[in-house]
């Protein structure tokens, strides 16, 4: 495990952002209050600001290979900060590099192609190809990534066990990323999983000097911790005031990521949940293979290589900030790959068969699969909730509002049948009247007839048996 590099850095901070720290700075519901500022920020970039941070991050993501080598130097500010949320992967990359399900056809043209691709001598050359890009492993970056996010989550005691990330780890502010936004370790909130390690880590960094300063809804915070995705550049690196710098994006020139040093406590951590997690090892799946049991020959699965080559780059300090997804990447993947892709295995099989099923093709922990089946049947549960007493409310909300506009427009008809609609609505009428006046009468004239006609031929079948008698 790579060792943590200690250095002191200085804090430098004015007095009007000297303010305490805030332990629970986010709960979810609520964001504590700070000290207000006079002037609304501004988090918008300019266009041209804009522009030039996409077209950085895809030439580095075209060019940085995973070993951290590029052609030409990486900009300073994409070792830092890197705009990587402005640039979200496209489905077809995705499936390209694996992270969705294939159809049958895919499959079989696949593993016949992967059996020429298999030797031993390709699998060496697989191993060691640092010669791919990021953009190359994208669809395995995002796939480890997330596993890594959220059990890290559960450790910060803010993502919870079995529901949607983009439910637990939505900020009450639209601004707010609480992927990147530092958290207080508070071990009675923790999740506990067995894993002592990161949370000595956790605790040292929230004991450290180091220190982050933001403007949320106007309002200035100071807080300590660590985030769940890469941690951004602390105070120490930015002037005063620092949360004008933070607003702009502000990298110094000089930055190395050798001794950033809550990057490398981040780092560490992530390197025991790899282990932990077992992810990329030659025992468990790789993720999203789509192969099923039709297939007889599961092995070697290039996904075991595909996320050894993901967890190099994600692990490495020179292009951690570059190779790690974004916030709107895990989401994107949670929502649209990972849930879809559970509950077509929940729909063919029972809650046992699909955790072993989850175990086998995605090469999760029992633990993790049990949380994933968990989240896909919440989020079935909240996509598809119906309630007729709310939805009731915005119907005849709606009826009432079409009245109004139609009282204003002198439509009197289509008011008062604005008005029959609710009143059904509401149960105060058990149906609606019929105003086809001539339908009706015909009907009860041919019932009528259809009546006498009956009458009319018992009697006659009565006098038959008066004439036999």
């Amino acid at each position: 495990m790579t060792n943590i590099p200690i250095i002191n850095i200085l804090i430098g901070m004015s007095e009007e952002s000297q303010i305490n720290d805030a332990p629970n700075l986010f709960n979810n519901d609520a964001i504590l209050k700070g000290t207000s500022l006079s002037t609304q920020v501004d988090h918008t970039p300019s266009a041209d600001t804009l522009y030039t941070h996409i077209s950085q991050t895809l030439t580095a993501l075209e060019t940085v290979s995973i070993d951290g080598q590029s052609p030409e130097p990486i900009p300073t500010a994409l070792l830092a900060n890197s705009f990587k949320g402005l640039i979200p992967d496209t489905e077809s990359s995705m499936k390209l590099s694996e992270a969705l399900p294939m159809s049958d056809a895919d499959i079989k043209f696949i593993q016949i192609k992967r059996d020429l691709e298999n030797s031993l001598e390709s699998v060496k050359a697989k191993l060691s190809a640092t010669s791919k890009t990021l953009k190359d492993i994208a669809g395995s970056r995002i796939r480890v990534a997330y596993r890594l996010c959220r059990y890290m989550s559960h450790l910060l005691g803010y993502g919870k066990v079995g529901e949607p990330s983009i439910y637990t780890m939505a900020g009450a502010s639209p601004e707010v990323n609480l992927y990147e936004l530092p958290f207080p370790y508070d071990p009675m909130k923790g999740e506990s999983r067995g894993m002592q390690g990161p949370r000595v880590l956790l605790r040292d960094i929230y004991e450290s000097q180091y220190t982050y300063t933001y403007i949320i809804d106007g309002q200035l915070f100071s807080t300590k911790g660590m985030s769940v995705l890469p941690p951004p550049l602390h105070d120490g690196y930015y002037p005063d005031p620092v949360y004008e710098a933070r607003k702009h994006a502000y990298t110094p020139v000089d930055y190395d990521p050798g001794k950033d040093v809550p990057l490398s406590y981040y780092l560490n951590i992530m390197e025991m949940l790899v282990r932990y997690l077992e992810i990329g090892s030659s025992e468990g799946g790789g993720a999203f293979t789509g192969i099923g049991e039709h297939v007889a020959d599961k092995t070697p699965r290039t996904q075991n290589i595909d996320d050894r080559t993901a967890t190099m780059a994600l692990l490495n300090p020179v292009i951690a900030r570059l190779a790690w997804p974004c916030r709107d990447d895990l989401e994107t993947f949670e929502e649209y790959v990972m849930i879809p892709y559970v509950l077509d295995i929940l729909i063919g099989k029972s809650p046992m068969q699909a955790e072993a099923a989850l175990k086998e093709e995605m090469g999760l922990t029992h633990p993790e699969a049990r949380d994933y089946i968990e989240v896909a049947k919440t989020y079935a549960r909240e996509a598809h909730n119906f309630d007729p007493e709310r939805e009731r409310s915005v119907l005849i909300h709606k009826v009432f509002n079409l009245a109004a506009r139609c009282g204003e427009a002198s439509m009197v008809s289509t008011e008062l049948k604005s008005y029959m609609s609710a009143a059904q609505i509401l149960g105060l009428t058990k149906h609606v009247e019929d105003t086809n006046i001539d339908k009706r009468e015909g009907l009860r004239s041919a019932l009528e007839e259809k009546f006498n006609a009956s009458k009319l031929l018992q009697a006659e079948e009565d006098d038959n048996e008066e004439d036999e008698l």
